[in-house]
């Protein structure tokens, strides 16, 4: 009967289970996410956090908390689009932020963070010099980098690793409501 139910339910109730499945989700992205990076970055990775500390402990790590929160923010972002004048918009968006709380308080601050600096940095005006180029993946992995570093993106490594992160994470969550 389970099986058949699907088929009858509707977008917002889809979309409801979604928003509940969305942390977990996102957060187990961010561990699957860590080893290709790090193949290809070791030594940023290390600088950033050393790779032992990010597995051995079972509290958020920088990086879990960092990819975590720019994987919610695309998938949120798209629900939004989605969404737009659907009342089950605000229900979606709340259950996906009361979720980050419960998680990590400040997560929502980091998200908060992130959807000012995504479309600041979009626009030009967290950048000295605006590149007509950047693209959303460029911004995302801008924030993420700044995040992890406690700084701008400074070498072609940053830069590098920020776009494969950026580019990673938009193309696995900007689908996500998409079943």
């Amino acid at each position: 009967m389970a099986f058949f139910s699907r088929f009858f339910e509707s977008k917002e109730d889809r979309m409801l289970k979604s928003a509940e499945a969305l942390l977990l989700i996102s957060n187990e992205f961010s561990r699957q996410l860590l080893e290709p990076i790090y193949q290809k970055f070791p030594q940023l990775v290390e600088q950033i956090e050393p790779k032992n500390k990010i597995i051995k402990y079972n509290e958020a790590s920088k990086w879990d908390l960092t990819i975590t929160v720019a994987c919610i923010f695309i998938a949120k972002s798209k629900a939004r689009d989605i969404l737009y004048n659907n009342p089950s918009k605000e229900l979606v968006q709340n259950i996906i932020e009361q979720s980050m709380i419960t998680w990590q308080k400040e997560s929502i601050f980091m998200l908060n963070d992130l959807e000012n600096f995504y479309w600041d940095d979009l626009n030009g005006k967290s950048m000295k010099e605006y590149d007509s180029q950047l693209s959303p993946a460029d911004s995302l992995g801008r924030w993420v980098i700044k995040t992890l570093t406690n700084h701008y993106p400074n070498s072609q490594e940053e830069y590098s690793m920020g776009r494969v992160i950026g580019i990673t994470i938009i193309e696995s969550f900007s689908k996500y409501w998409i079943k």
